[in-house]
């Protein structure tokens, strides 16, 4: 993350969320490549969260009641 500027440091959380949603780490802490096999909401789901999260975290307090 340190090759982003400064001016992306509130969207770095999202982005980690994002890398591990989409390469998570199998048994041996290793990034595992490739589709998962099942439902299609398995990556759609946690994503949508992960956006929705960044979105309300970058709102200011007033918006967000």
């Amino acid at each position: 993350m340190n090759q982003f500027p400064r001016a992306l440091d509130a969207v770095k959380p999202l982005c980690l969320k994002i890398l591990k949603i989409l390469f998570p780490l199998d048994q041996d802490e290793e990034m595992m490549f490739g589709t998962p096999r099942g439902e299609p909401d398995q990556l759609y789901q946690p994503m949508i969260k992960a956006y929705d999260e960044a979105t309300h975290a970058l709102l200011p307090e007033t918006q967000t009641s």
